[in-house]
Parts: structure tokens; sequence; C-alpha cells
């Protein structure tokens, strides 16, 4: 069933998670190393040094969840521009690092507001209002992320980037795959070809073997016979 309303990203993404992985451009392992090395983790009371990320590709949503100080794990969907996967990295690996009963209090938003002037050099407000006057649950994250896409689209945010994957086009896959369904094949019956060499040989000893005892009991019949 085809979806007219999803963009063609989004289509893939529900087909062949392999494609979508290629479009994240940061190579996260490295992004990860320089956030958990930055000064403010070694003032929080859980180490995040053996804290891992995972990425898991969607076909919509976006966000993050942290598991302890063990692991946090990030969904990525072909909407998600980059600003949003690298503050929610920081904002999860933030959540690792603090106890649980610590969500998006005060505390986590000074932490989070150190992290980011440490990382990127962002000045934030830890305590953004609405209008209404209250502290806002994502405000901060929000900001962040405001300030990351313009001074991505300024490039004065590094990041440790991937390589871009090299598209082949139709035929040249085809080809490969062909290439290496016949070597494959090929391989094969060489394998089944030895088998039975073997086979023969063991049936030709067995048959040469059998001939023998029936010619020498054929003798031993006739000579009892005169």
């Amino acid at each position: 069933m085809t979806h007219p309303h999803l963009t063609a990203m989004e289509r893939v993404a529900r087909t062949r998670r392999k494609f979508v992985r290629a479009w994240l451009p940061i190579d996260v392992p490295t992004f990860v190393k320089q956030v958990k090395a930055l000064p403010v983790f070694k003032d929080c009371p859980r180490s995040i040094a053996r804290t891992k990320v995972e990425i898991v590709y969607t076909a919509h949503s976006s966000g993050g969840i942290a598991h302890g100080n063990r692991k946090a794990r990030v969904r990525v969907s072909p909407s998600t521009d980059l600003a949003h996967v690298l503050e929610t990295i920081v904002h999860e690996l933030v959540h690792c690092a603090l106890p649980d009963g610590v969500v998006h209090g005060e505390r986590f938003r000074l932490t989070l507001a150190r992290t980011v002037r440490e990382l990127w050099g962002i000045d934030v407000d830890p305590n953004p209002k609405d209008d209404s006057g209250r502290v806002s649950r994502y405000g901060l994250d929000h900001i962040i992320e405001g300030r990351l896409r313009d001074m991505i689209v300024l490039g004065q945010v590094t990041y440790p980037m991937r390589e871009a994957p090299v598209e082949e086009d139709t035929a040249t896959r085809r080809r490969a795959a062909s290439e290496a369904l016949v070597t494959k094949r090929a391989a094969h019956a060489a394998t089944m070809l030895a088998r039975a060499e073997k086979r023969s040989k063991a049936a030709q000893r067995a048959l040469t073997k059998w001939r023998a005892k029936v010619r020498y009991y054929e003798r031993q019949a006739a000579k009892r016979a005169t």
C-alpha cells in the first residue's frame, strides 16, 4: 500500500533502513566522545564514560530517551534536521550524567546550558519563560536548536562527518550482483563436483572389490562341481 502523503525518503524509511542510515552525515561515535570529554561531565554525579548512544531510524518520529547512565537512544527520521540530532544527543547524555530523579528541572537546565556553552559556545538563559511567564519544559531545547541551526548555516559549528556513501547506478549494481551470483554458484558447483568425484572413487573401489569376490566364489563353485 502506498501513502501519497509521505515524502519519498519517508517511504524509503519504511522499507529500506540501510538507505536511510546513509542520510545522517555525522559520525556519531566520534561526536559522542567529544561530548563526553567536556569538563561539565566531570562535575556530574554519574559517569558517562561507558554510556552508549544508539541511533534508531524511523519513518516519522524523532527524539530520545535515556536508560540510566548505560545507554541513550535517539530516534532519527528523514525529516529530522542536523541541529535537532546534535541537540538531542547532548540532551540525552546530560540525562545520563544526572540522577534519575532529575528530569527537566533547574539542575538539568543548568547542566545542559553549560554543556552547549562548552561545546559550541552557545550562551543561553537556562530558565527561559513562555508567554505565560512559566519556564517551558522544552523551551531551552528549542532555543538551543534554533541557535545551533543558524550556526550550522553560517559554518560556525564543526562536528565529525561521515564519509558520504558512493551511489552506483542501477546497471552497475545489477552487474555486480550478477557477478557475485555467478561466483557463488561456481564455487558451489566446484564443491559438489569434488564430492561427486570422491563418491565415484569410493564406488569404483567397491565395484572392483565385489567383482573380485564374485569371481572367487564362482571359481570355488566350479571346483566343487568337478
